[in-house]
């Protein structure tokens, strides 16, 4: 794992213990589908489906992929209810569609809520209540395997959020910017921690934990579920600018918009024109 990616893991493990929402983004591809810069490919590539929840969690990415390659704007929830050895805790993540210099992303919180299993399950059936096709969830599974569109029609998602009684501690960081403060925060101690000598790592990561319990264990990027990959995979460590030297807004070639990585000897998605140099 690249030292960005893992300054990101940990930056996000300090705001989930502190019970901060972590704001990050996804960038989507020439195909639409979400891609991660710091890993060099789709994220569904890297999904885990070897056991019941990784399929359940894969269908539920496919339909918010879907969702994001079809929609210019919106909101949509994917919530993930405690599981034995994969999550100790529910964890909710709202994301948004939005543009940045014309280039669609995918802007994301993931907030992590101390509640069991049943309590989850009644988040999301009071999420459909928002939502514009409701969706009938019946037990965890189904909570597990749909995300949920919003409609943001006469509410923002975190009206919504606050009506139905989410934590409204980690609302309020979001209404007032605090949740990228403690961000920047984090993502500040975690670059100093990844500076230091590996052995004087262990200690300062002990001391900037919060005593929440995280919402999955730490460790590689393979044989991950769809959620825990979802929801570690952001687009840079900034969360804003895109630091892979080979990514492309457009094609030098065509001129069409492609907002993919593209390394010398690949070629262009759009028209085949292959890049002779880095």
């Amino acid at each position: 794992m690249l030292v960005e990616s893992k300054v990101e893991e940990l930056a996000s493990r300090f705001q989930e213990t502190h019970r901060n929402p972590d704001p990050y983004r996804f960038l989507i591809d020439a195909d639409g589908d979400l891609f991660s810069p710091s890993h060099s490919c789709k994220v569904i590539s890297t999904i885990n489906t070897d056991h019941m929840v990784g399929q359940l969690e894969k269908a539920a990415f496919v339909a918010v992929s879907q969702w994001v390659r079809e929609e210019s704007r919106g909101a949509i929830v994917w919530v993930s209810p405690p599981y034995p050895g994969l999550y100790p805790v529910s964890k909710v993540i709202i994301s948004e569609i939005e543009y940045i210099d014309g280039v669609k992303r995918l802007f994301n919180r993931a907030i992590v809520l101390d509640i069991n299993e049943k309590e989850c399950l009644q988040l999301g059936r009071q999420l459909t209540q928002y939502s514009e096709d409701q969706p009938f969830l019946v037990n965890s599974e189904d909570l597990r395997a749909t995300p949920i569109v919003l409609d943001t029609t006469d509410y923002t998602w975190l009206s919504i959020l606050k009506n139905i009684g989410v934590d409204t501690g980690q609302i309020e960081a979001v209404e007032t910017g605090q949740d990228i403060i403690s961000k920047k925060t984090a993502l500040a101690q975690a670059e100093m921690i990844f500076s230091m000598d590996e052995r004087e790592r262990p200690v300062e990561i002990s001391k900037r934990m919060g005593d929440k319990p995280e919402s999955c264990p730490p460790g590689s990027a393979s044989g991950k579920t769809a959620f825990q990959i979802f929801s570690e995979n952001s687009l840079t460590y900034t969360g804003s600018v895109i630091k892979d030297p080979d990514f492309c807004k457009s094609c030098p070639v065509c001129g069409k918009e492609i907002n993919t990585v593209v390394r010398s000897g690949q070629s262009c998605p759009k028209c085949g024109a292959k890049k002779e140099c880095g």
